[in-house]
């Protein structure tokens, strides 16, 4: 076991011109030595594990991959220019600027959701996990996000190679699990994967710890629970093309959709997405001359009707909930107030969800109809 632990002593003293690596690939043999040493004391034997020898013939890989760089400080985590780490670091922490090789993702207890954070929403990834991942700690799914990313995805990583990526989240767990690994093995297990492949494309993923107020981690949080959001609702697209030919009104831009269900081949997202126009409908332009489809959420009813009347000559159709008892029914058909809508027409239809989410309210077989409200403008 001294021998063992002599070995390891020379491992470790290695953070500093080899990097973190060194720690991560010697955890599970640290923890069973260190589980050995307690019950038995500095006498006797240790018999490696099949993980600890998996560990360390990847360490022995690692340790000429990483032969030769910069000697730094050992708190500024080795293998690295220290200024440049601390740049970059620094660059993900306290801005929110566009940055070439950052990935930022978030879990949430249904997927994860991860995107290239520099500027253009090229590349965005969604994992929905399995009934037993599902279970796991927050920390080990944030791990899970950036296992699932690098392996499905290993030809777009190939492009970073021999380069730091960075990787953004608000996990303190999965930041310290991807710097030091973990004694739990299901944990270390995951950790192993993501050195192994990271040794394969020829990459170094350095975590970033910011806080879940971070604008690049809102993104990736709202990502992660668009899956279970129970207003993805849609209406049934064969009704939905019938009411449209009746009412003679073919839409240009849809204003609340994704890639999976718009209607329009221009669209705004609620969350990023790489094909649309725009996010966020309440912050985009509107202009006379285009034709603007809008089925909001019943939250964002009010918000949407008011943008869309505030804006002159504008030609739109809103659908809506056929509900007099609802709050935004005073605002749309005011007592004392009529407003100049070119139609409006009440029409039967069913719904389906573009994720996995569902409400009763819009179930398949609804016991309420919808209102197509439109305005052209001239």
């Amino acid at each position: 076991m001294k021998l063992i632990a002599m070995v390891l002593g020379k491992v470790i003293s290695m953070i500093r011109s080899h990097g973190t690596i060194m720690l991560v690939l010697s955890r599970a043999t640290q923890h069973l030595l260190a589980l050995k040493v307690l019950s038995d004391g500095w006498e006797g034997t240790l018999c490696l594990t099949a993980d600890c020898l998996q560990e360390l013939l990847l360490l022995k890989e690692a340790v000429w991959t990483f032969n030769g760089q910069v000697v730094t400080r050992r708190h500024e985590g080795g293998a690295v220019d220290p200024g440049t780490l601390q740049a970059a670091k620094a660059a993900v922490m306290f801005s929110d600027q566009p940055l070439h090789n950052l990935f930022v993702s978030d879990a949430s207890d249904s997927s994860a959701y991860i995107y290239k954070a520099d500027g253009t929403f090229e590349f965005i990834r969604e994992f929905i996990f399995d009934a037993d991942e599902a279970k796991f700690s927050s920390g080990l799914r944030e791990l899970l996000a950036v296992k699932f990313a690098l392996s499905s995805d290993r030809r777009y990583f190939e492009q970073f190679k021999g380069q730091l990526v960075f990787w953004q989240t608000d996990s303190q767990n999965c930041a310290s699990f991807l710097v030091k690994g973990s004694r739990k093995p299901y944990i270390q297990a995951v950790v192993r994967q993501i050195k192994i492949l990271e040794n394969s494309l020829n990459i170094v993923i350095v975590p970033v710890w910011t806080p879940r107020e971070h604008e690049r981690i809102v993104v990736a949080d709202f990502g992660s629970k668009f899956s279970l959001n129970s207003d993805e609702w849609s209406a049934n697209r064969t009704v939905l093309a019938g009411l449209l030919q009746e009412l003679n009104f073919e839409p240009q831009v849809d204003c609340f959709a994704s890639q999976h269900n718009a209607i329009c081949p221009v669209f705004f997202s609620r969350t990023a997405d790489s094909r649309a126009a725009g996010r966020n409908f309440f912050v985009q332009p509107l202009y006379p001359g285009i034709r603007y489809f809008c089925c909001p959420p019943v939250s964002m009813i009010i918000p949407c009707f008011r943008k869309l009347m505030a804006h002159s000559h504008l030609s739109f159709i809103l659908l809506v909930p056929d509900w007099p008892s609802a709050a935004y029914w005073p605002v749309l058909f005011p007592v004392d107030h009529e407003y100049r809508f070119t139609t409006v027409r009440k029409f039967a239809t069913n719904f389906f969800y573009a994720n996995l989410g569902s409400s009763k309210v819009f179930s398949d077989k609804p016991n309420f109809s919808m209102l197509a409200i439109v305005v052209s403008g001239s």
